[in-house]
């Protein structure tokens, strides 16, 4: 089944394609920028984030435990990238993260990214479960999550963790 995770979509404002060697520049300024980094981590030097993004393309098809793709208007402005990362061997969980960039945040087009490629995921039995790890006080995203149908599972020091099993 992870053959299905090199996959287009199409929302209505928004166009979703596998990261490509083209995509490094945006990946690289998401990954180095303090404000889309806010409650992810520090953000990563450039040096790292090149690492990080040619690690995230080295992926054999049939080896894959993790996926990336490019968020784009359908007019072809770049809004983010999100990644899907397998939480263990042993089941169909797999961990959604998104960034999008600052001038993009808050207009909704993450959520519309994240319910079709959830919906795809879901729909299709590619996964049994979409998670997420949200820092305590990132209440726009827990907001997000919500809205898409994810409930909180549990809870650590610093994190809630949250999961999602069937599209709203």
């Amino acid at each position: 089944m992870i053959y299905k995770l090199n996959i287009n979509l199409e929302t209505e404002r928004l166009s979703i394609k596998p990261l490509t060697v083209d995509d490094k520049e945006l990946f690289c300024s998401l990954y180095t920028s303090p404000r889309v980094m806010k409650y992810i981590s520090e953000p990563l030097s450039i040096e790292s984030a090149e690492k990080l993004f040619r690690k995230s393309l080295k992926f054999k098809l049939n080896e894959r435990k993790s996926a990336f793709w490019r968020i784009t208007s359908q007019s072809g402005l770049d809004i983010g990238v999100f990644g899907l990362y397998k939480n263990n061997e042993s089941n169909m969980s797999w961990d959604l993260g998104t960034l999008i960039k600052p001038q993009f945040q808050s207009l909704g087009y993450a959520s519309e990214a994240m319910r079709a490629l959830i919906k795809y995921l879901l729909e299709l039995n590619i996964v049994e479960e979409i998670t997420g790890t949200i820092p305590h006080g990132n209440i726009p995203c827990e907001n997000l999550v919500k809205s898409l149908g994810y409930s909180r599972s549990f809870e650590c020091k610093n994190y809630s963790h949250w999961k999602v099993t069937e599209v709203l």
